[in-house]
């Protein structure tokens, strides 16, 4: 069973919201970060959803959303897998919305769904890419009556999924928690060095398991922890948050967040969710 179940209530521009999110149960920790559900019926409004570190299984039971990607224009219908992203999404959603997803560590999916899912950074796929009855999962979803009840479908698919594959290599683990604890702050060129294994062999495998490589992830994660430090501050110390990240200056904080999250600092506070991961606008407006 998931853990306990947390219910937030949400308002914005387009209007107003539910987020239900609940932990994964122990045997999926680290593996799985979190369970959400998202439903309102809103106006029209577009989004740029910006880069959290993660890979998400998508269900959508509700109307369909236009995505907006360095893939080209499209519609997110049924059910998809979203993988590694280096840069921002714009989706746009003009009659409400309703989905169901699993967000999942980059490494932790390869346990859990196999190694087809380390080709799909930066790209956006139909679910049965990656899955191989995603139409009775999201069947079996859409009929579920709770969102908690709907977390435990997905989690149990997922703990049935697990039983077919192996873990991604040690040192791809090792590596990529190296990077994340120290935000994107390690250096590349002698990490191998820490692991035991030659800097080629950890390159190599760290590449083809997680579909980046050593040092774009470390730019990554240098991001997604200056999004942290931006959502949990209300008077933000720009130099600070810059040093604190690993840039070496505020111009270089500001520079890669336009590069990455398609927006100035300043205009993701502007314009950023109430739960702090996606920049809003109406409809048209950009």
């Amino acid at each position: 069973m998931t853990g306990p179940i947390q219910e937030i209530q949400l308002s914005a521009g387009p209007g107003d919201w539910r987020l239900t999110r609940a932990d994964p149960d122990a045997d999926l920790a680290g593996l799985v970060q979190e369970f959400w559900e998202v439903q309102g019926a809103l106006a029209p409004f577009r989004e740029t959803l910006l880069p959290n570190g993660a890979v998400e299984l998508m269900f959508d039971l509700g109307p369909p959303h236009r995505v907006l990607s360095a893939q080209g224009e499209g519609w997110w219908r049924d059910a998809w897998f979203s993988g590694l992203h280096e840069r921002a999404i714009v989706i746009e959603s003009l009659e409400g919305t309703h989905l169901v997803s699993a967000r999942m560590h980059p490494v932790g999916a390869l346990a859990l769904l196999g190694p087809r899912v380390s080709a799909l950074a930066n790209r956006i796929v139909p679910l049965d890419e990656v899955c191989d009855d995603a139409e009775g999962l999201r069947a079996a979803i859409a009929a579920a009556p709770t969102p908690g009840q709907r977390f435990a479908v997905l989690e149990r698919a997922l703990r049935e999924s697990m039983r077919q594959f192996i873990p991604a290599p040690r040192a791809v683990r090792d590596a990529a928690t190296r990077i994340e604890q120290s935000h994107g702050n390690v250096r590349i060129a002698s990490l191998h060095e820490a692991l035991g294994v030659s800097r080629k062999h950890l390159a190599v495998l760290f590449r083809k398991h997680v579909g980046l490589t050593l040092k774009d992830y470390a730019k990554l994660r240098r991001f997604v922890f200056a999004l942290s430090w931006l959502r949990g501050h209300e008077a933000i110390d720009w130099p600070a948050l810059a040093a604190e990240a690993g840039y070496s200056d505020q111009s270089h904080l500001a520079r890669d967040f336009r590069r990455v999250g398609a927006a100035s600092p300043t205009e993701y506070l502007r314009r950023r969710t109430p739960e702090a991961d996606a920049l809003i606008y109406a409809a048209g407006e950009r």
